[in-house]
């Protein structure tokens, strides 16, 4: 659950507890590092909730505090466009955006068309790594759809051959979890991508309800920072990468995945039946009411 710009867990059931996570600890962690580079956060101006005239603060700057300078964007299509705007005027070096979620259908016959078999946030991210120097940083939310839908394999091809998908944080509880205001249903993810060809390694970390007795997700994601292979409790590290275009999912990749896939191949190897007995055919005549056969 989502209070106070902190990700908070669900109580266990022994004792209570909550293991709070900052999400700009996060953003510090993995994007906003480094001395003398510009930030920049973009992200979407929420819906008015309950009579409130303006709850983007309310939302976003609790989690984003101290992340850098914050603009808010217009929740519509010009998004992509105020956005390229804003990053001639700034010129940032690393960026976090939040972009405007909704499906293809929901969008203008215009904007399909200048944009054929993409999405708000594929053309933000398209036109964030066409705008920003090689070496730049974004981090983006998306709806987690996004990085394993074979409907979006055609722009991770195109988007992940040019750059290099460098983090992947997935929740595995509430949907609301980074409280961007969007609809419940939408389970967002986050990642970082570097602009340009960049070492291949990737982090996939998911955001977990924790043990009491176990590292918490920030130390764990610290853990993890450090490694240059392996696994933590809630991360791991494919030093290859992933071919661009392949879905992006924590369970499909991790070592317990990987685990049960070699326990299957201890249980022997598969081959043909041709290949191990010979096979004599006769002609024979069965009487099925006796279930004999006849030569």
């Amino acid at each position: 659950m989502f209070e106070g710009g902190h990700i908070k867990e669900s109580q266990a059931s022994a004792g209570g507890y909550q293991v709070p996570i900052r999400f700009r600890d996060i953003l510090q962690r993995v994007l906003f590092y480094g001395e003398g580079r510009k930030r920049l956060v973009a992200v979407v101006s929420a819906m008015p909730r309950r009579g409130n005239a303006d709850s983007s603060t309310e939302l976003y700057a609790p989690v984003i505090e101290g992340c850098g300078p914050v603009h808010y964007l217009p929740d519509d299509e010009s998004f992509p466009v105020t956005l390229k705007s804003l990053i001639d005027e700034r010129r940032p070096d690393d960026i976090f955006v939040v972009p405007p979620f909704r499906g293809r259908q929901r969008l203008s016959e215009e904007f399909r068309q200048a944009h054929p078999r993409r999405g708000i946030e594929e053309v933000v991210l398209e036109a964030l790594a066409a705008n920003l120097p090689s070496g730049s940083r974004i981090a983006a939310f998306v709806p987690s759809d996004f990085l394993a839908d074979e409907s979006s394999r055609d722009f991770r091809e195109s988007f992940l051959s040019k750059n290099t998908l460098k983090y992947a944080f997935t929740p595995d509880f509430d949907p609301g979890l980074f409280g961007w205001g969007s609809h419940a249903s939408i389970v967002m993810s986050g990642l970082v991508v570097h602009v340009g060809a960049d070492e291949p390694s990737l982090r996939l970390f998911k955001l977990s309800q924790t043990d009491p007795n176990k590292p918490s997700l920030v130390e764990d994601l610290d853990n993890l920072i450090r490694r240059r292979s392996g696994h933590t409790r809630y991360g791991y590290i494919l030093n290859e990468g992933l071919a661009p275009g392949m879905p992006v999912l924590f369970d499909l990749y991790s070592p317990e995945t990987r685990s049960r896939l070699e326990k299957l191949g201890e249980l022997g190897r598969t081959a043909n039946l041709t290949d191990l007995v010979d096979i004599f055919v006769t002609q024979e005549r069965c009487t099925a009411s006796v279930r004999s056969c006849i030569p």
